[in-house]
């Protein structure tokens, strides 16, 4: 793997710093939806597609409402919410310090860390990772409701 790491370019660690600063930021300015799915149409968003269809949760139903109850310290509500709510908000927190410190000089293992995080091996993983829990979070949906 070590073949395919590349310098991600400053512009581009800016970019990552302030979009995974505005999650973590946004999750804790929004209210999580009492049902545990539905606090993305506090942003607006469209009702969820496949729900709507199916009345089963997506692979991504529930993860704003994780994200922000994980903001919020409802951690054991987040992990219902979304199985992955919770790991990936700290996630994110982890890549926004990462990227902020990748650009200072001297900081090339966090440069190293965040070219990782743009290559085609780790989004395999993290959608491997997303269709392992869909399961489960189907599972926790029907026994909720």
């Amino acid at each position: 793997m070590s073949d395919q790491l590349r310098t991600v370019p400053r512009t581009d660690r800016l970019i990552i710093l302030f979009v995974a600063a505005a999650v973590i930021i946004g999750s804790r300015a929004l209210t999580p939806d009492a049902s545990g799915y539905g606090t993305h149409r506090q942003l607006f968003m469209l009702p969820c597609f496949f729900h709507a269809l199916t009345h089963l949760p997506c692979p991504l139903c529930g993860l704003t409402t994780a994200f922000t109850l994980t903001a919020h310290g409802q951690i054991i509500e987040a992990f219902e919410s979304h199985l992955l709510g919770p790991p990936l908000w700290a996630a994110t927190g982890l890549v926004a310090l990462a990227s902020a410190l990748s650009l200072l000089p001297g900081m090339s293992c966090l440069r190293r860390m965040i070219s990782i995080l743009h290559s085609p091996e780790f989004a395999r993983r993290l959608l491997l990772l997303f269709l392992i829990a869909w399961p489960v979070n189907v599972y926790l949906y029907v026994a909720q409701h």
